[in-house]
């Protein structure tokens, strides 16, 4: 990350003693989201004091995720605590009414940008090398749906056959249990979701689903399946599925990323909250009113891994602590599955219901195959892609080369690769950078006695009364020091943007587009840091 690094160059120019560290997310992971103990305490305790930080967002933000009191520490790590904040959060999770929950959200951003939480760096810069001859590209990608490739067709006489060059390890597979954004990518395209977000008309579709209704008050919610989707090996889709996988996602040994979301929509051990109510129906009766059912849980509107469906037939009988080892999931290996009739078969990895069946791993090459499944429900939107393969490349240099001699056809995104995209050219290559819902931020630890409480701040010290409001200039001034237009032309080479909050233009309501960040000025740090009673 070098833009942190010239983030880090300018705290010091303002006196911020400023020890840049690059950690790995096993060591980011616990300080900063889930070691309870040490999550509001210090670097030098265990803790954290700031983070840059990229992320994919949802397409439709939901602050409740990740700044709700309620949300702590796991999503809300900055700890932040503001009642008007949270005031617009718990409206906005209450009405079903899109239009509503945008105005609400716009004047959400308001007070989160007025209070400086943390800050965006840039956002919805993702590139991807593709073979000319590719159409039927989502024009979102995968950041809203599993089973992006559903459409995906090869022209020029080529073979209908994709390799896509990956940059990530993989550990999961299995739909739910997937936690990386190189397993999505992998194995997402076997799974089809409940619920999918339309591009155009900017509103979520039923898909899996055949529709859906929600009571006035926004706590009952009736959810209708199709009845000619069926899982890989022909078996069909049913509410005993849907119920089997909210079980799933709400039981800890599991350990399903979005557990915690689902918690704050059925509650706490909240599989009473629903019910089967016929072979494809199933009715959810909440606890509170949620408007964002559909983004929550029956699509990745809201919630990465929501809305895909585990087949209770083939998982029922596995214990959920062994889930992750089990090769439904690690895709190493074979299981049999015994089917409601009484059958058995052989099978190499999950069992999905989406466009592509899943035909094992190979961890010697750390390639998946997955082929066309010829039952697909949505076959009218089929493209003739017959077989992928996800593989891993040690390097981007690897992964452009090959594409250029037709042995791949996609290289990833999550190369990181903006500058070197520029070496691919036509008529082997060209480049997509659709807008995609990913930020880059700066975030703050608000337990610091410095940029969070301001106890440890000259004005706080001389005046308790005022010592939040010394950390909020602190904040700004940390704010001011990020050199957004820099970053974006000397190390993104002009891919992405400067963004102003984690609402971006892409994602499906609340983008306000008369918002304005902090502008770069050191000497207007300098001032913020002089209001906290600091002296230069």
């Amino acid at each position: 990350m070098a833009w942190a690094g010239m983030i880090a160059d300018n705290l010091k120019k303002i006196g911020i003693d400023c020890n840049l560290i690059f950690a790995d997310w096993d060591v980011i992971w616990p300080r900063v989201y889930t070691d309870i103990a040490h999550t509001r305490e210090s670097y030098d305790n265990g803790g954290w004091d700031a983070l840059t930080i990229g992320w994919d967002i949802p397409i439709a933000y939901d602050p409740s995720t990740y700044f709700s009191q309620k949300s702590e520490p796991l999503y809300n790590a900055m700890m932040w605590t503001n009642n008007d904040s949270e005031s617009l959060i718990n409206q906005m999770t209450a009405t079903a009414d899109i239009n509503q929950r945008a105005t609400l959200l716009k004047q959400w951003q308001r007070i989160w940008l007025s209070d400086i939480p943390n800050t965006m760096v840039w956002g919805e810069g993702t590139t991807w090398g593709v073979t000319p001859n590719l159409t039927g590209l989502d024009p979102l990608w995968w950041a809203h749906r599993p089973d992006h490739s559903v459409g995906w067709t090869m022209g020029g006489g080529q073979t209908p056959t994709v390799v896509q060059a990956q940059a990530g390890e993989v550990f999961n597979f299995g739909g739910p249990l997937m936690t990386l954004d190189y397993e999505y990518m992998y194995a997402g395209h076997a799974f089809s979701c409940l619920a999918n977000y339309d591009y155009d008309t900017k509103t979520f579709l039923p898909y899996v689903a055949q529709n859906w209704t929600v009571s006035p008050d926004a706590k009952t919610w009736v959810v209708n399946l199709r009845k000619d989707v069926t899982w890989h090996d022909g078996w069909p889709v049913t509410a005993k599925d849907v119920k089997f996988t909210w079980d799933a996602m709400l039981n800890p040994d599991v350990a399903a990323v979005p557990e915690g979301v689902w918690e704050g929509v059925f509650g706490k051990g909240g599989t009473g909250a629903y019910t089967i109510t016929g072979d494809y129906q199933i009715t959810a009766n909440l606890p509170n009113p949620c408007g964002m059912f559909v983004e929550k849980i029956l699509s990745w509107g809201a919630e990465t891994c929501s809305g895909i469906l585990l087949p209770e037939h083939v998982l029922g009988s596995i214990d959920p602590k062994d889930w992750r080892k089990q090769t439904f999931n690690t895709g190493e290996g074979s299981y049999t599955v015994k089917t409601p009739d009484g059958k058995t078969y052989t099978a190499y990895g999950p069992i999905g219901n989406g466009p592509y069946v899943f035909m094992g791993y190979d961890p010697t090459k750390r390639q998946v195959h997955l082929t066309q499944n010829k039952n697909f429900f949505d076959s009218a939107h089929q493209g003739n892609v017959t077989d992928m393969y996800q593989t891993l490349y040690s390097s981007v240099d690897a992964a452009i080369a090959d594409l250029k001699a037709g042995a791949v056809q996609i290289v990833s995104t999550e190369f990181g690769w903006y500058p070197k995209a520029y070496e691919v050219t036509a008529p082997w290559g060209t480049i997509l950078s659709p807008p995609s819902p990913v930020i880059y931020e700066f975030d703050f630890n608000l337990n610091s006695p410095y940029w969070g409480t301001g106890v440890q701040t000259p004005l706080g010290q001389s005046d308790s009364t005022q010592a939040a409001a010394a950390a909020r200039w602190i904040r700004q001034a940390l704010a001011i020091c990020v050199p957004r237009e820099e970053i974006l032309s000397t190390l993104m080479a002009g891919f992405g943007k400067a963004i102003v909050t984690p609402v971006l233009d892409c994602t499906a309501y609340g983008y306000d587009p008369t918002l304005q960040n902090y502008p770069f000025d050191l000497v207007a740090a300098e001032a913020c840091m002089q209001k906290a009673g600091y002296k230069y």
